[in-house]
């Protein structure tokens, strides 16, 4: 345990005096180890030390007790605490360490890349975001705007599901409003192409993306187009059980046109449509998929 000591100047006793005064002050009690004193006087004994200042020479006297307290009568000089304090607080500089900036330059780091990444989503940034089918720009999933990639996937799929609804079927009315209805559709399908194809600029590697482009490719007639994102979904996720299934009911829809059907069967290998079976039949889940595609006469002839 370190010794504590009170330090006291003069020859009237501890306690006494301005030396007195500030070695008990709050302040500099803290600080009062920096200080070169005349004498020190044990807290435990009340006896005086015999080491002294090597300057002074004159014979050290009894110490006073302690219990008699510092001296509470008031100062009423002005020049008190400067010429008390001005000595002490020179002897204990304040040391500046790197240690104490570092984590105000980790924080500040950190609070960059946090602003930069979120200036990066549509959440933050109305700039990228894009109209959606809805008419507004936020898709149906609000947690989706944090994500480039899936933000436009489901503007994409959005614009998608607004093509195949009955609104713009084209089955109905004059011929002008066929007309108007077909267009409309183009439209919505271009658009959830170009949803599809700037999320797979963020995210290459989806399946879910990849068969989004091959549907509208498929409906805008793309038919090149759209088999050749089918073998880039089938190359991403080759396992899936559930993109097996997709893969499997697109082909199906696909080859009900003639000109679809004869482009499969002469680009698609068979061995391919084989094996997303044996996937799909080795999810239970998926068995009844599995029997309604195994009967489709598109699909019979790989």
């Amino acid at each position: 345990m370190r010794r504590s000591s009170l330090w006291a100047r003069g020859g009237d006793g501890v306690g006494t005096g301005a030396e007195g005064r500030i070695a008990h002050h709050p302040v500099a009690y803290g600080i009062r180890s920096q200080t070169i004193p005349d004498r020190m006087v044990s807290r435990r004994t009340g006896t005086v030390d015999s080491r002294t200042r090597p300057d002074d020479n004159r014979p050290t006297q009894p110490a006073a007790s302690l219990d008699t307290g510092p001296d509470t009568s008031p100062d009423t000089s002005p020049e008190y605490w400067p010429r008390i304090l001005t000595p002490t607080l020179a002897h204990t500089p304040m040391k500046r360490s790197l240690w104490s900036f570092a984590s105000l330059v980790a924080l500040g780091l950190a609070g960059w890349q946090m602003a930069d990444t979120l200036a990066r989503t549509p959440a933050f940034n109305p700039g990228l975001q894009t109209e959606a089918a809805n008419g507004s720009k936020r898709p149906a999933s609000a947690r989706v705007m944090y994500d480039r990639a899936r933000y436009h996937l489901w503007t994409g799929r959005g614009w998608y599901h607004h093509a195949c609804s009955g609104q713009l079927a084209g089955d109905e009315g004059s011929e002008e409003e066929r007309q108007a209805a077909l267009a409309a559709r183009a439209a919505a399908c271009t658009r959830a192409r170009t949803a599809a194809r700037e999320s797979l600029r963020h995210n290459p590697g989806d399946p879910n993306s990849w068969m989004l482009l091959a549907r509208a490719e498929a409906m805008l007639d793309h038919r090149d187009a759209a088999l050749e994102a089918w073998t880039h979904a089938r190359e991403v996720a080759p396992n899936s059980a559930l993109r097996a299934r997709d893969r499997l009911v697109f082909l199906a829809r696909f080859m009900e046109d003639p000109e679809g059907a004869a482009l499969a069967l002469a680009t698609v290998p068979a061995e391919s449509v084989r094996e997303d079976f044996r996937i799909i039949r080795q999810a239970k889940a998926f068995v009844h998929h599995t029997d309604t595609l195994a009967r489709h006469p598109g699909l019979t002839r790989f």
